[in-house]
């Protein structure tokens, strides 16, 4: 378990690729295009829907068992460049499966930030997910 706190999460899915560290906490989505039940993939549509964040790599080849957290307090990456994060920020799937709080009325927002981040700096920090159905609007 890589983050202690309220969770809600799926275990039961499996991940269609050899996950790298560097997947850890990023966004992903479930395709039932290669295995039953759903494999796990990293989010590639920026602003798109994700089902929620992969907190455990199982045992980092295909077709392993994963965590992935679809409600809670959880771990969020962020890439090198984005605006800078302030609490309580709306945070959004980027097209590499890293986070971004750069709002557009037609991202699906996935939670939102409860640390801070300095602009255009990678790292992890802590958010609360709660994946949206519906596009928000501005």
């Amino acid at each position: 378990m890589a983050y202690e706190a309220l969770q809600v999460v799926d275990g039961h899915y499996i991940a269609s690729t050899s996950f790298a560290s560097t997947d850890q906490y990023c966004g992903v989505f479930y395709s039932t295009a290669t295995n039953t039940p759903p494999d796990v993939r990293i989010t590639i549509t920026s602003g798109g829907f994700c089902n929620g964040i992969l907190d455990d790599l199982g045992a980092e080849t295909s077709g392993s068992a994963v965590r992935v957290v679809v409600y809670g307090k959880s771990k969020l990456r962020f890439s090198s460049t984005h605006g800078a994060i302030a609490v309580n920020d709306p945070i959004y799937v980027r097209g590499d499966g890293t986070f971004n709080n750069v709002s557009s009325s037609g991202f699906y927002p996935v939670g939102w930030s409860l640390d801070s981040l300095a602009a255009d700096t990678s790292g992890i920090i802590t958010g609360w997910v709660q994946p949206s159905i519906n596009q928000r609007t501005t």
